[in-house]
């Protein structure tokens, strides 16, 4: 059951990195769009605009500096980690080959099969000392 459950998630790795690979477009996009928003956003003069009537900077545009910095931080963690966890996937051929070592290690581990492996050593190596006898 083990290798079974193994061999269906060797089948999902595929949509996960292509929902990861999503994911970092998503946030790479999010990080840029709010970077040059927050960019654009922090204009030393000051426009009139951005004032109150007695100079001070308008509550609003406080809020919305405030709300594309956390955007731009956001992003910035999301793109970080989803594209680490990118990196961290394996490929399919990877996974297989973890599988098939995984298999030969519990093999490997049986004692049956080490006995027989005994066996199977003990015969080849008769056969060749009768060899090196023979010539």
């Amino acid at each position: 059951m083990e290798l079974a459950l193994l061999v269906y998630f060797i089948g999902m790795l595929t949509p996960i990195i292509v929902a990861v690979s999503i994911l970092v477009f998503i946030s790479a996009s999010g990080l840029l769009i709010s970077s040059v928003a927050l960019i654009t956003s922090l204009d030393y003069a000051e426009i009139s605009y951005n004032r109150n009537r007695d100079g001070t900077v308008k509550a609003s545009v406080i809020a919305e500096r405030k709300l594309t910095g956390r955007v731009c931080k956001y992003s910035a963690i999301s793109l970080v980690l989803s594209f680490l966890l990118l990196i961290a996937t394996p490929s399919e051929k990877t996974a297989y080959t973890m599988v098939g070592a995984y298999a030969a290690q519990k093999i490997v581990t049986d004692p049956k099969v080490q006995e027989t492996s005994t066996k199977v050593l003990a015969v080849i190596n008769k056969k060749l000392d009768e060899y090196i006898k023979d010539k």
